[in-house]
């Protein structure tokens, strides 16, 4: 299974979604072609009817051929499955392997689906024979008028549901770009923050200050009691408290500071000031942010006492500061209470390097770390690259739509190629006649191909609503998001037709080249 509750039931969800997306893609692949196959096979079925072979035995022809088929690309299925499993294995963290195929559940499964496959894919285009009379099929003539509509309603349905990945695609990929790329109101590309594991927090922090003070590559030092983003340890540390003001219970955010917090880590101080090592009664006071401030519900709650705990002295606020994201922005900035309190220990360090040559800096630090800590692993990390670990669930996300659009819009433009194929063959006449009459090589590619840009754009008109629909939901699991702008849509529908048409183009401009008189010459 997926290690750790981190991997939301949303994203096995979506992988199921899009395992069905592209099943069901490549099983319209299948029944088109066999389809177009059975009508290039219409004299062979009409010559075994007129030697006396039955509905059933042509029924059953067509179903044990299908199921070979369908048989031989389950093979590939798992050999493949087989070579890509460890790759999924090691970005989901995953223990699955084949032998879970084993289970009774699942090989029913796989077992009602590889039946329904090949009972539809075979029977469909048997039963589209068979009703025609012997005749009419040995003559050649057999109007596929209908058939031919199915074809164009499956090949819609492809293309839809390509489009409605390629959608999914862009706006995952622009709301990770959105998430990496917001001002989260601190400094977060020249800070690294470093877990003191088993150190004891003041203590360490006062050993670095003294031995890192001599460093030209160090604007300044501090430490917090929790992280910012998810660390290299892993963890992640919320510490919230409530207590009465003015009769209403207040809930707020507390995290436990030293001295040069706001400078470290550049913070914008608003109102008031910061901590300072010249007021010894600092550790009675607070600096708050504005949503504490409008919490309180003081215009200027600088001087105002709070009284976090009962039975000790209120903490004074002495300073206000703007909001900033300490959490991921899938939530609102909260109300936050900065203190100092000397009793509790500190856990993490946070060390501001001078922009000049960071990659430099960060390597003199993590060296002079096991100078000093011997005993203790170097697990620094920049905070961009904390910030970063907190959306790896999306990132994951974005990838998996990205693959599969890829793979959708591949298995889609096989079978198109296909289908230009078969009709550009039927048609051969036609343009041999339209040529005769003087139409240009352009005038007959785009008579040929504008049929077919017709059924993608309407696939695509068809992907939009359900695409809003989806991608809205899962943009409302995030606080701060992007907007679904029209521009996407139009993009998805323009990479869908730009795909098609390089599809089925060769296939049109070797029709319009073709010598007509070969075409007419049976005419």
């Amino acid at each position: 299974g997926l290690e750790g509750s981190q991997i939301s039931s949303v994203y096995v969800i979506a992988l199921l979604v899009i395992g069905v997306f592209i099943l069901l893609i490549a099983c319209i692949n299948f029944i088109n072609l066999n389809v177009a196959r059975a009508f290039n096979r219409a004299r062979e079925i009409g010559v075994r009817k007129t030697l006396g072979a039955g509905k059933w035995a042509l029924l059953g022809q067509f179903l044990i051929e299908t199921g070979l088929v369908c048989l031989i690309a389950f093979g590939f299925g798992l050999l493949i499955s087989s070579l890509v499993l460890p790759v999924f294995a090691q970005n989901f963290r995953s223990h699955i392997h084949l032998n879970m195929l084993l289970q009774p559940a699942l090989l029913l499964a796989f077992l009602g689906t590889f039946l329904l496959i090949t009972f539809v894919a075979g029977f469909y285009p048997a039963w589209l024979m068979l009703r025609y009379k012997t005749v009419l099929v040995l003559k050649g003539t057999v109007n596929t008028t209908k058939p031919g509509r199915v074809r164009n309603i499956l090949l819609v349905t492809q293309f839809s549901l390509s489009t409605l990945l390629i959608i999914c695609t862009l706006i995952t990929w622009q709301q990770m770009q959105y998430m990496l790329n917001r001002p989260l109101g601190y400094n977060r590309s020249e800070v690294i923050s470093i877990p003191l594991g088993n150190l004891s927090g003041t203590n360490a922090l006062d050993i670095l200050r003294q031995k890192l003070k001599g460093m030209p590559e160090i604007e300044s030092l501090t430490g917090a009691r929790g992280n910012l983003g998810l660390g290299n340890d892993g963890s992640t540390m919320t510490s919230v408290t409530g207590f009465n003001y003015n009769g209403h219970e207040l809930k707020t955010n507390v995290q436990l500071i030293d001295y040069d917090y706001l400078k470290t880590l550049g913070i914008r101080l608003l109102a008031g000031r910061d901590f300072s090592r010249d007021y010894a009664t600092d550790s009675n006071s607070v600096i708050i942010n504005e949503k504490m401030a409008a919490l309180i519900g003081s215009k200027n709650p600088v001087g105002t006492f709070l009284p976090f705990e009962d039975g000790k002295p209120p903490l004074q606020v002495i300073g206000v500061v703007k909001d900033y994201n300490f959490r991921s922005l899938h939530e609102e900035v909260e109300p936050l209470s900065l203190g100092i309190n000397p009793t509790k220990p500190l856990r993490y360090v946070f060390v501001r390097i001078k922009p000049a040559n960071l990659n430099a800096a960060f390597n003199h630090l993590k060296f002079q770390w096991h100078e000093i800590f011997p005993n203790t692993e170097f697990e620094g990390s920049w905070l961009n690259e904390n910030t970063e670990r907190q959306y790896k669930s999306e990132k994951r996300l974005s990838n998996i739509f990205i693959g599969s659009a890829i793979i959708a819009i591949l298995i889609s433009c096989i079978g198109l190629f296909a289908m230009a194929v078969i009709a550009m063959v039927q048609r051969t006449k036609e343009v041999g006649i339209r040529k005769v009459l003087g139409s240009s090589v352009a005038g007959i590619v785009v008579l040929l191909s504008k049929d077919f840009a017709k059924m993608v754009l309407l696939a695509s008109v068809l992907a939009f609503p359900v695409a809003y629909w989806v991608m809205h939901n899962w943009l409302q699991s995030f606080a701060y998001r992007i907007q679904i702008s029209w521009w996407i849509f139009g993009l998805s529908s323009m990479i869908a037709l730009l795909i098609a048409l390089a599809t089925i183009s060769f296939q049109a401009v070797k029709a319009a080249l073709a010598n007509p008189v070969k075409s007419l010459r049976s005419e």
